[in-house]
């Protein structure tokens, strides 16, 4: 059977994901750009208001009309800028998913019938809407606003020091504090994350499974037991997830004390310089409301985003590991179509085996001439399925050969070949299209 791939290094996520974004480039630029414009206006504001407080504690006339309308227009293209950015947003996030699990689907349907018989049919579900999903919020929502953040606080910071350097490594004298928290908290989160989604994928599968398989569970009076072992799942998933909002409680509750703290460090000396006459009164509201707006927020802010990301990095995980899977049943180079077939089928010498060492099939032998009508009888596990199986090429033989109208079934294009294959399922699926 097809083993899984190993789980590719955390620290290239990133860089792959990246190259899934390629082809939106354009929506992407788009999408940093009117995010970088609103983020810049949206810092005018406080800095108006600032400016007005000074001008009256000097004694200055002001014209507030003029004012009025700054803030006004300031705010009104702020609110245009974001409304244009969380259209280009939206496209760009409806864009990636459709790719993204167009991909995943199509890659999952060429795999070898091995890999379904070794993953949980929920599971695989989960990963192509769940895991998609998460990956697109982290793009979307999350990874907006963090750039939203990222270019706010990079502004600010410019500001306040250029207004008084010793206040603004004040006020960001918890910031030592702030990566304590991070690591402290970020590790624990991450794995508790990835626990949650593979407990939840767990309780899907046995969903799946259960209702499918819902005659005999009857058949065999099993509506309890299955129920005891569904809920046994479901507590392990609410303890995972307690543990998760008790760490998440935890790093909220410390870095909105921090904040706290470092704003009352800036009031404390801003307003000493104040009384000094050495900071307007003007300038330290405008200082106060960019430190706590857009200093301590956005890196709170960073700490609250941690479990989306660490949600999206095992989602990538997953997603990633299923698009890495490769199928070793596949065309040779140079095959050829499948002519038309008249229907001589043989197995000559057949050995298959689904783990190396334990052969379920051995040296078979069998030849059906065309039109000829073939019943294959035996005990559950005697191969009946696997030799249909590879008579449809989900398998290909260990050993000897398996011809249809004397072509070896590995030397012709699996697509032309299964076109003119009939087959009756003992569970009907509708096909689309």
């Amino acid at each position: 059977m097809t083993d899984a791939l190993p789980t590719p290094p955390r620290r290239g996520y990133l860089r792959r994901l990246v190259n899934e974004l390629r082809p939106f480039r354009r929506l992407v630029f788009l999408c940093g750009l009117l995010t970088v414009l609103s983020s810049a206006i949206g810092l005018l504001p406080p800095i108006i208001l600032g400016d007005i407080v000074n001008r009256l504690q000097r004694g200055e006339r002001v014209n507030t009309l003029l004012y009025l309308l700054m803030i006004a227009g300031f705010a009104m293209s702020e609110g245009l800028l974001k409304y244009g950015s969380g259209v280009a947003i939206s496209t760009l996030g409806q864009s990636f998913l459709i790719s993204l699990r167009d991909r995943m689907l199509g890659h999952m349907q060429r795999l070898p019938m091995a890999y379904f018989e070794k993953n949980q049919t929920g599971k695989l579900v989960s990963n192509v809407i769940n895991d998609a999903g998460t990956v697109n919020n982290l793009i979307t929502s999350n990874g907006n606003q963090m750039l939203n953040d990222a270019v706010q606080l990079t502004f600010v910071l410019i500001y306040l020091l250029s207004i008084n350097p010793l206040l603004t490594l004040i006020a960001l004298s918890v910031a030592p504090f702030y990566v304590w928290n991070f690591r402290n908290f970020w590790r624990p989160l991450q794995d508790t994350s990835e626990d949650i989604r593979g407990k939840r994928d767990a309780m899907y599968g046995q969903m799946q499974e259960k209702l499918v398989g819902i005659q005999t569970v009857k058949g065999f009076g099993q509506e309890r037991s299955e129920a005891r072992a569904f809920m046994s799942t479901t507590r392990e998933l609410m303890g995972l997830n307690i543990t998760q909002g008790r760490l998440g409680g935890g790093l909220w509750t410390l870095a909105d004390a921090l904040c706290g703290v470092a704003t009352g460090l800036v009031l404390g000396y801003g307003g000493w310089l104040c009384l000094q006459g050495r900071l307007g009164a003007g300038t330290l509201v405008t200082f106060l409301s960019l430190s706590v707006g857009y200093v301590y927020g956005p890196i709170v802010r960073f700490l609250t985003v941690l479990d989306p990301v660490a949600r999206a990095q095992a989602a990538m995980s997953r997603i990633f590991r299923t698009l890495d899977t490769e199928n070793p049943i596949h065309d040779a180079p140079g095959a050829n179509p499948m002519p038309k077939i008249e229907g001589r089928v043989r197995f000559e010498d057949v050995w298959f085996e689904y783990e190396p060492g334990q052969p379920v099939l051995k040296g078979i032998d069998l030849t059906v001439l065309p039109g000829q009508t073939v019943a294959l009888v035996g005990f559950s596990g005697s191969g009946k399925t696997t030799i249909t199986s590879l008579l449809l090429r989900n398998y290909d033989p260990t050993g000897g050969r398996l011809t249809v109208d004397g072509i070896d079934l590995r030397e012709v294009q699996i697509e032309s070949y299964r076109r003119q294959v009939g087959v009756v399922a003992q569970e009907s699926v509708g096909c689309g299209g």
